[in-house]
């Protein structure tokens, strides 16, 4: 896949690998939880962070809200239904949470969460379905 900048004045990252993964997260109450990701963006050691398409999440039912300006939503990502809410935070103007490479022990004890289909995703043909009764109905 090539990643393209949004100016010409950098050139396409060519031929970016499409890749599964998974990472480890703990959430604030203990919980841990393996969180699966198919059909993203492989930049293996080019990156010390993961990249997630919020779009591509939402085309996977998955809610991302990532607006500090709206308080109508605590900052975060949600599952509705696998009842799975990750918190984020700012850092200047990212919004994220915190991850890591899981050992193989939490690979095989650990709930898998699946946050992206293993489905072929193209951006160029994404459709999305209006989410936001549903959103005011898991928030409450």
């Amino acid at each position: 896949v090539d990643v393209t900048p949004f100016t010409d004045r950098y050139t396409a990252l060519r031929d970016a690998p499409v890749a599964g993964g998974a990472t480890y997260i703990q959430l604030d109450d203990g919980l841990e939880y393996i969180l699966v990701v198919n059909q993203g963006l492989w930049f293996g050691e080019e990156l010390d962070v993961s990249l997630l398409n919020p779009y591509q999440l939402c085309a996977h039912c998955v809610h991302v809200w990532d607006n500090p300006c709206i308080t109508r939503h605590l900052l975060s990502t949600c599952n509705p239904q696998l009842l799975l809410q990750i918190p984020m935070e700012m850092v200047g103007t990212f919004c994220s949470f915190s991850t890591r490479v899981p050992t193989q022990e939490e690979l095989s004890s650990l709930l898998h969460m699946t946050l992206m289909a293993d489905t072929p995703w193209n951006p160029s043909q994404a459709t999305f379905q209006l989410q936001e009764m549903e959103e005011e109905e898991v928030d409450q």
